[in-house]
This record gives structure tokens, C-alpha cells and sequence, in this order.
């Protein structure tokens, strides 16, 4: 992740929110379902637009995640490539990694 990520912040937000509501249909005297319906409209959203907020936040980490994972296959490719020519060419050997 990069610096000043504040993917942990985000993901913590979204948990302690879960974790409230979970505990305030718990030891709410309404049905689930008027309590989700309370919950939703309290919070200016229907169900269905939060889902996909949740959604969308997936996606951006998942695709964050994936570039990630390309930029660093990348970089090793190019690292062993040079190596594999150095190694083939008898040359010095590039010093390894920290």
C-alpha cells in the first residue's frame, strides 16, 4: 500500500458501523425488518444504495490490490531478466535484493 493510505481508517470505519448497527437491532424492541427500514432511512440511504457503496469500496480495493500485484510481477520480471543475462553473459552477478 502507499504511504497515507488510509485504507485501514476506511475499513475500520465500515466495521465499527457494522458492529453498531449489529448491536442496535440487537437490543432494539422493533422487528428487524422496521429496524432496517429505521436504520436505512435514518442514515438517508436505502439498503440498496448502501450495498452498492459497499460494493464500489470493494471494487476500488480489489483493483487498487490487483495494480499493485501487476506493478511488483512487473519489476521482478525486468529484476530476474537482467540477472538471467548477466548469469548467460558470465558477467558480474547484480547484488541481491535488500
Amino acid at each position: 500500500m502507499a504511504k497515507g493510505d488510509n485504507g485501514g481508517f476506511v475499513t475500520g470505519l465500515i466495521v465499527g458501523g457494522l458492529v453498531g448497527a449489529a448491536a442496535a437491532l440487537l437490543y432494539n424492541p422493533r422487528t428487524r425488518r422496521r429496524a432496517r427500514v429505521a436504520l436505512a432511512e435514518a442514515a438517508g440511504q436505502t439498503p440498496g444504495d448502501l450495498l452498492e457503496r459497499g460494493r464500489d469500496a470493494v471494487r476500488s480495493r480489489l483493483q487498487a490490490a490487483a495494480d499493485e500485484a501487476q506493478q511488483a510481477a512487473t519489476e521482478t520480471e525486468a529484476r530476474l531478466g537482467a540477472e538471467y543475462r548477466s548469469a548467460v553473459e558470465g558477467g558480474p552477478t547484480p547484488s541481491p535484493r535488500p
